[in-house]
């Protein structure tokens, strides 16, 4: 969902809740094309990991699946179901819970670590055999469970050897590289991230893609601790390395600013990983202060300040873009200098200091052309050009929060712009499109309310308005009421027609596969 071209619950928790839990003061392998190139590939990690010098592995507990939160492991993020699965055995005889979609194949991913590299590859031997879905509900593939399962690289080897397990994202925007725990790997961590660096078109997509609150796998990883000397290997695997530790998150805090969160919660436990985290900050701050002194770019004039109604530098009848540097090459208008930034490789999902992405900035920022207030159409063109059609890498754009945790599917509907809506929903798939239009958000009088009550919200608010000042009311702010009346009428059908329903169920807001 993200390119090379973004850079070069009804009785659940509500998606903000969940997002408060990660940030609030705190810190499949997609198979080659042989059996023989995958060998080749993956020969390696046969060889003994130094993990036990490194100091990294911990001590063996249990997995912990949080059924309230819809967590496993406190990172990877499933559809909250009320039921408790942390006990269940693969060997069991249930198929799959009815909610989140939990199966034999996730049980033993997520237990693997309690087991021999020879029982891991039995038990995938007798699961093959049977007509159990590999992917729950949420759409999280049995390799998100391994990740999450702090496992050695030989595992992953015969997982990936076995079957093409998706490295799609899952609802929250996880791909499985979001939710790699680390412990087990000791050296063959960075083996891994190169080898899935090489797995999507363009290589390093995993790498840069983005979840529902706007992070990346850098982003994530650096929340574990590593020895010193572990980190200048792992950065330098990452695409846009420097522009990646220089990104927010939703809240607008810095990926720095989350390790030293974690890193004081850490501290309760273990001083060492304290203190390796402590170094890990120490040492990217330093990169980043050589990174600017040698000429790096800081935080840059992109889609975010165009949103908020930048128009550059203009003086005498002279405009210099300060994106591409010319004067006078294109105007100023903000058509002419989104297509700028894009040819400019700026990157399209990128938070600003203040957690809004450029898709919810232009959804939700005012703007005048030529003394005029912008219409629906132009605001439209705007958000085509920022998310054109025909690039699915482009799509996880469509699915980060804004920092109140709402969805950008709310931010359009709600303000009735039925055309950027309908435009938004053809972009994904018919069972993503279904979770979409249900989501559920927390509002500022603290009531959690799905898309489409928030609509009906607004069209009851504006047509009060309308009537408690009909009399008096300006002729052509009537006129601008009572069109804004019928696009709010019109996202109503649009969503109904993308199964939105009132008061959606769990299953109904995070449900994208089986």
């Amino acid at each position: 969902m993200s390119s090379n071209t973004t850079w070069l619950s009804s009785s659940a928790t509500s998606i903000f809740s969940t997002a408060s839990d990660i940030f609030s003061d705190q810190a499949s392998i997609a198979t080659t094309n042989s059996s023989a190139s995958r060998s080749s590939v993956l020969s390696h990690l046969e060889a003994p990991s130094k993990q036990e010098a490194l100091g990294l592995r911990r001590p063996l507990k249990p997995p912990i699946h949080d059924p309230k939160r819809g967590l496993w492991n406190d990172t990877l993020r499933v559809i909250p179901c009320g039921e408790n699965h942390q006990s269940t055995d693969w060997q069991g005889s249930f198929a799959s819970c009815s909610i989140c979609g939990f199966t034999p194949w996730h049980a033993l991913m997520i237990n693997s670590r309690r087991m021999t590299v020879d029982e891991f590859v039995a038990a995938m031997s007798l699961l093959d055999r049977s007509s159990i879905k590999m992917n729950d509900y949420a759409g999280n593939s049995p390799m998100h469970f391994l990740m999450a399962a702090g496992v050695k690289f030989v595992y992953f080897s015969h997982l990936a050897n076995r079957h093409e397990s998706t490295t799609d994202q899952n609802v929250f925007g996880q791909n499985p590289l979001h939710v790699l725990n680390p412990q087990d790997l000791g050296d063959d961590l960075v083996y891994l991230l190169k080898w899935f660096k090489s797995r999507t078109t363009p290589p390093g997509l995993l790498l840069t893609q983005r979840d529902i609150y706007a992070r990346t796998p850098l982003h994530t990883l650096l929340q574990h601790p590593f020895p010193r000397t572990h980190y200048p290997r792992i950065l330098e695997v990452f695409p846009f390395m420097e522009h990646q530790l220089l990104c927010f998150n939703i809240i607008g805090k810095s990926v720095v600013h989350m390790m030293n969160m974690t890193s004081l919660k850490l501290r309760r436990e273990s001083e060492s990983d304290y203190l390796k985290i402590q170094d890990g900050i120490s040492d990217i701050e330093q990169l980043l202060a050589d990174f600017v002194v040698s000429g790096g770019d800081g935080p840059r004039y992109s889609f975010s300040d165009i949103a908020r109604g930048a128009r550059g530098e203009t003086w005498f009848g002279f405009f210099n873009c300060r994106i591409c540097n010319h004067t006078n090459k294109h105007s100023n208008s903000y058509l002419d200098q989104m297509k700028c930034a894009c040819a400019n490789g700026r990157d399209r999902n990128a938070p600003d200091e203040t957690g809004l992405t450029p898709a919810h900035a232009i959804i939700t920022k005012e703007r005048s052309n030529q003394g005029q207030d912008e219409t629906p159409a132009q605001t439209a063109e705007l958000f085509r050009i920022l998310i054109p059609p025909g690039d699915p890498t482009l799509r996880e754009a469509l699915h980060v929060l804004d920092p109140e945790g709402h969805t950008l599917v709310h931010n359009i509907a709600v303000r009735g712009l039925d055309e950027i809506l309908q435009y938004v929903l053809e972009l994904e798939t018919p069972a993503r499109r279904v979770a979409m239009v249900n989501a559920c958000s927390i509002g500022v009088d603290g009531v959690e309310s799905s898309v489409y009550e928030c609509v009906i919200q607004a069209i009851t608010e504006l047509n009060e308005r309308i009537r408690g000042n009909n009399q008096f009311m300006d002729e052509e702010l009537r006129k601008f009421l009572l069109n804004k009346a019928t696009r709010l009428k019109m996202c109503i059908k649009i969503l109904a027609a993308a199964g939105a329903v009132t008061r959606p169920s769990v299953t109904k807001r995070w449900r994208i596969n089986g």
